[in-house]
């Protein structure tokens, strides 16, 4: 007798035990707001099988605080997942930053029945939290993307920099080398100078001989060292005081050559036996050699 009453309620009961009962959640969409700024929350219902199955009555708007409600809309979503049927309906609620601080959005309570039942059920969410900020944006909606945009801009910085200093190289290593190929004309140019001036010599103008030696050289050091040879500069560049930019050694045969160079425009090369020949190979060969040196340093650059 006991068993055939255990059957007949678990016929009756079971059935009921195992029926859908609708899910319901509440979200907003940002957890940070500027005033003014608006967020949206979105109450939802879902539940597997046919949208017949529910008959949902409208919510009320939850109780707000730091909050205000400025529209409203519900609308349903159907998908299907492994054969099953599932529904869903939204209630969506469009809220405005009011005041500074922690806002709360209240419960939320849902009434609806079964179809063709009259018995009304409910569902009811959690309470949910939002930070106001006051008088300024919200940049960041989230401790998520605030990491994003900081590691994307991080990103930026470092591809800029990389790029920049990649482009100063490049146009330093041109820059080098159109001056490197300035001086190695200079050098040649010069160089060539001093040949053509062999013709002075021949035609016995050894006046424009000398004088034209004087001004391949100071030409060549004003425009390869900014060294000045002048009444007024003669003296410090003889003493190396001016010739800083060359080398010790080069200082040295520089002071040489124009003292050699000076004495031989007064004709005093006549009394010490240093022909105009002698004073062209030497500032032939001190051309020379700072052309070498210059292809040195760039041989040690690369």
């Amino acid at each position: 007798m006991l068993g055939l009453a255990g059957l007949l309620f678990f016929v009756i009961i079971g059935p009921a035990a195992a029926r859908t009962i609708p899910r319901i959640t509440a979200t907003l969409d940002k957890d940070r707001v500027a005033v003014g700024d608006t967020i949206l929350l979105t109450i939802s219902a879902a539940w597997a099988g046919e949208a017949s199955e529910f008959v949902f009555l409208p919510p009320q708007p939850p109780e707000f605080r730091g909050l205000e409600m400025t529209g409203s809309a519900q609308k349903s979503v159907v998908y299907r997942t492994d054969g099953k049927l599932h529904q869903v309906w939204e209630y969506l609620f469009t809220l405005k930053g009011e005041d500074k601080g922690t806002a709360r959005v209240g419960v939320v309570r849902i009434l609806y029945h079964r179809h063709g039942e009259e018995e009304v059920h409910s569902l009811t969410t959690e309470p949910l939290e939002v930070t106001i900020f006051s008088g300024g944006v919200a940049f960041f909606s989230s401790i998520g993307s605030a990491l994003l945009t900081i590691g994307v801009v991080m990103v930026a910085v470092i591809i800029i920099v990389v790029y920049v200093r990649w482009t100063i190289r490049r146009y330093k290593n041109k820059s080098n080398e159109v001056i490197a190929d300035y001086v190695k004309n200079l050098e040649a140019e010069s160089l060539k100078e001093l040949d053509h001036l062999r013709k002075l010599k021949v035609q016995g103008n050894i006046d424009g001989y000398l004088e034209g030696i004087w001004k391949i050289l100071a030409d060549y050091l004003e425009k390869k060292y900014t060294i000045t040879i002048s009444p007024e500069s003669f003296r410090e560049v003889l003493e190396g005081e001016r010739a800083s930019a060359l080398s010790e050694e080069a200082a040295a045969e520089l002071a040489r050559i124009l003292k050699v160079l000076e004495e031989s425009r007064f004709g005093s090369y006549r009394a010490e036996n240093r022909g105009p020949d002698d004073i062209l190979k030497r500032v032939y060969s001190f051309i020379e050699s700072q052309q070498s040196q210059t292809k040195g340093e760039r041989n040690y650059e690369h």
